[in-house]
């Protein structure tokens, strides 16, 4: 803002806003270009002070800090403010000061428990999924317990909140979905991915929400299309409705590569990949489009309207710029700019 202003200062001051009677001395125009200048080098200056002082106030948390493990997987910030971090071995309750440390109700303390989501359960409780299963967290007591154990027993992959208020589980032997407002009320039913056709996997390993026009503006606007991935398919379910549901396989060109992270936005769903970088798919086209970033392995995928964080297991992170018409371009580099590539969409191979 002061930049602004100092630039249209600097611009009605060097111009000639009212007629001139006599002929401007050269003396006045030195001082008025000097006194430009002038403005030009603070805008210039000022940012850099804005982004030396954002740095300064950035720190780091640690086991040091209280933080049950330095191995952080997922970040979830509810409506009050509190920051919850899953760890490898919990979740950590962060307040701007102090941390507090919720452990799962294991026999064996030194079990690793990889938290793989949280999210809203409604109510004063969240839903924690880990490599174990799935698990209520009680915001008032800070505890945590079981749920669905007799339904869940395996590796949860992936939660997901759909404006509907509906919980989807992404777990290594299926998809489930959690009906009601709060976790005291839902009930738990599978989704039966056996009647897509000539669909036969179970290992879910990741799900990702895609509006079908716009976010959701009003109480009843709830068209969404859950995107799930196994280690070779996608699966794509409107409004999760099974029998509206269609799966299609990796294309040939991924060869031995797994499907391991998925993001979606803009009508185009992302699917990270070990070692082929971003597949993208154009749900319009229902076709693939070459890889992004290809002959990297790709560790996690956020995505917004327009603009697609892509992190690596060696090369860092790539914030890409995304379009409706599948062009994509490098928005800025936080590794080696050396690793990004597009080329011409493929055709998808529908199961």
């Amino acid at each position: 803002m002061v930049c602004e202003l100092l630039c249209i200062f600097a611009g009605n001051y060097f111009s000639i806003t009212k007629p001139q009677m006599t002929r401007p001395t050269s003396t006045n125009i030195f001082r008025k270009g000097w006194i430009a200048v002038f403005c030009l080098i603070v805008c210039a200056l000022l940012p850099l002070r804005s982004y030396s002082s954002a740095f300064s106030s950035l720190g780091v948390l640690t086991t040091e800090d209280g933080l049950s493990s330095n191995s952080v997987k997922t970040i979830y910030r509810d409506k009050t403010g509190y920051v919850y971090f899953g760890t490898s071995t919990g979740v950590d309750r962060y307040d701007g000061t102090n941390i507090v440390n919720i452990a799962f109700p294991i026999e064996r303390k030194s079990e690793k428990c990889w938290v793989s989501g949280i999210v809203d359960a409604g109510g004063d409780k969240l839903y924690v999924g880990n490599n174990v299963g799935l698990y209520v967290l009680d915001k008032r007591t800070l505890s945590m317990t079981p749920a669905f154990g007799d339904i869940i027993d395996c590796e949860v992959t992936g939660l997901l909140r759909a404006p509907d208020s509906k919980i989807y589980v992404a777990t290594v032997n299926g998809l489930y979905v959690i009906s009601g407002g709060r976790a005291e009320d839902g009930g738990i039913e599978p989704l039966r991915l056996g009647a897509i056709r000539n669909f036969t996997e179970r290992n879910i390993r990741d799900i990702a929400l895609l509006y079908d026009k716009r976010p959701a503006t009003k109480k009843n606007d709830t068209r969404y299309t859950i995107c799930a991935i196994t280690p070779r398919s996608l699966i794509l379910l409107p409004h999760g409705d099974v029998r509206r549901a269609a799966a299609y396989q990796k294309p040939q060109s991924c060869g031995d590569t797994r499907f391991v992270k998925v993001a979606a936005s803009r009508g185009c769903v992302y699917i990270g990949t070990a070692g082929r970088g971003v597949l993208p798919f154009d749900t319009s086209g229902r076709s693939f489009r070459t890889s992004i970033m290809d002959g990297n392995s790709i560790t996690d995928l956020q995505a917004s309207a327009d603009s697609l964080y892509v992190s690596t297991a060696e090369n860092g992170t790539v914030l890409l710029a995304t379009s409706r018409n599948g062009e994509n371009s490098v928005l800025r580099y936080f590794a080696p700019p050396d690793m990004y590539n597009v080329s011409a969409p493929t055709t998808a191979t529908r199961q």
